[in-house]
């Protein structure tokens, strides 16, 4: 087979960049857990969208499957897909590619424009570079890039707190305890994803689902962790727990049956760092 590829210039004075780090953590189910972004278009401009993964295979790895589209939400996440989404670019077929691009011309718009980044269901965590380059030597015409992922999580976990502080749900404080902070339910919501993985005996792929639970509850965890925790220097490639969950899904994949010590180890090591964690934003 062979492939084709165009290789394209971006001089200075015709082009500007905005680009943002972001990562997939390998427990993506669907649109509502994959990276999302908002695009700030103030003028019509013609634009170069490229999604580069970082360089897996000198450790043996290939890269992830991935895709992109782009849709009008009002400036907000999509939380799922639905028929009456108004895509400015549709989703296509995932491909293992280092890097994807498209090229399209966005329309000046009153809200920004939703753009999710894609990879198969459950595939692998990797990290990527997300780069918008804008025709235009204005650089406040420039379209600008900002992170959501993670915000309707944020909002379900806030809204979670304030039941369980108000003595609502399973996560309730009780009656004159002291009032709880969206980390604490959350990271409660992870150490039980963690119990019930290390619990589970029996064939090895009905365990996978116990430990992507565990990947869908730090996404809450992480969301909401208050400023003086995600500004530590071991947060500057991502937040650790992620590449512990990491470990996590390499140990349950690998493993014939569990419990697997292996596996349960590493779930024991998560469940320290999120304790830790927690004692730590107080």
């Amino acid at each position: 087979r062979r492939v084709h590829g165009v290789c394209k210039v971006f001089p200075q004075d015709e082009w500007i960049m905005n680009n943002i780090l972001a990562s997939f953590t390998g427990a993506e189910r669907g649109p509502q857990d994959c990276p999302q972004f908002l695009l700030n278009v103030t003028e019509t401009t013609n634009v170069v969208i490229s999604m580069r993964q970082e360089e897996t295979r000198r450790q043996g790895k290939e890269p992830l499957f991935i895709s992109f589209e782009i849709a009008q939400n009002e400036g907000r996440g999509i939380d799922f897909m639905r028929a009456d989404l108004d895509y400015v670019y549709p989703p296509k077929s995932f491909i293992n590619y280092s890097e994807i691009s498209i090229e399209l011309t966005l329309e000046a718009a009153p809200t920004p424009y939703t753009l999710i980044c894609r990879t198969y269901q459950y595939k692998g965590a990797g990290r990527f570079n997300l780069r918008v380059f804008s025709r235009t030597q204005n650089p406040a015409a420039a379209v600008t890039i900002s992170d959501i992922t993670g915000q309707a999580v944020a909002s379900a976990v806030a809204r979670q707190t304030q039941r369980a502080n108000a003595g609502v749900g399973p996560a309730s404080a009780g009656p004159g305890a002291a009032k709880l902070n969206p980390w604490d339910v959350a990271g409660q919501s992870v150490l039980e994803a963690c119990r019930a993985a290390a619990a589970y005996s029996g064939p090895a792929p009905e365990c996978i689902p116990l430990v992507l639970r565990i990947g869908q509850e730090l996404k809450g965890f992480n969301a909401v962790l208050p400023a003086k925790e995600t500004a530590r220097s071991e947060y500057s490639s991502g937040p650790p727990t992620i590449r512990t969950f990491q470990q996590i899904v390499m140990f349950a994949k690998a493993a014939t049956a569990h419990p697997d010590a292996d596996m349960r180890a590493v779930v024991g090591a998560m469940v320290d760092l999120v304790q830790s964690i927690m004692r730590r934003c107080g």
